[in-house]
């Protein structure tokens, strides 16, 4: 035996997922259900004040959805959420980005004892180093790390292009794979 989920009565059924006594009850349950989501999609398009989540400005007579008072606040935001707002007041373009990590890099190699040479056209690589007589190809690129979960995004590049990546983070650090260590024990 089994409650019918609208009216209550007590009935029996082949089913053992029934929930309705009777096509009338399940066909009442379903009005009653469309009303009720119909009313709640009601609700939803009700305009709020809410206040920008980057900006903290009061937008008036908005959706409930609505988060950011612009397109700018909104890259702000999400900039701030990745940890890219350090370099929020360099205004610097990707290729004056591309060049200063080029830089970085050829201080950190030199620093490491290697001999850098920098491209001087674009050219299959940034960067060739020479150590004990072996030259390697150097790709540098861009990386971030994500503030929520610490994990360091590396752009997918080709491999036949280059022999090392160097990755430098927002913070600064050069991530090289393979690791630098590994490249002067081989020479």
């Amino acid at each position: 035996m089994v409650n019918c989920a609208r009216c209550s009565l007590e009935f029996f059924s082949k089913h053992k997922n029934a929930r309705f006594c009777s096509k009338e009850c399940s066909l009442e349950n379903l009005k009653e259900k469309y009303h009720l989501e119909k009313h709640l999609k009601k609700e939803k398009k009700k305009k709020l004040d809410l206040n920008c989540l980057n900006c903290s400005e009061l937008m008036k007579n908005v959706l409930p959805h609505r988060k950011y008072c612009s397109k700018k606040c909104k890259i702000k935001y999400q900039s701030k959420q990745m940890g890219f707002d350090k370099y929020e007041n360099e205004n610097l373009n990707n290729i004056s980005r591309g060049a200063m990590n080029e830089m970085i890099v050829c201080a950190d190699l030199i620093r490491n004892g290697f001999e850098v040479f920098k491209a001087i056209a674009n050219n299959s690589c940034d960067l060739a180093i020479l150590k004990n007589k072996t030259l390697y190809r150097v790709e540098v690129t861009s990386g971030n790390i994500y503030s929520k979960n610490g994990k360091v995004h590396i752009p997918t590049k080709d491999v036949n292009k280059h022999d090392i990546l160097a990755v430098v983070l927002r913070n600064g650090e050069i991530i090289y794979t393979p690791k630098l260590q590994e490249i002067k024990d081989q020479t």
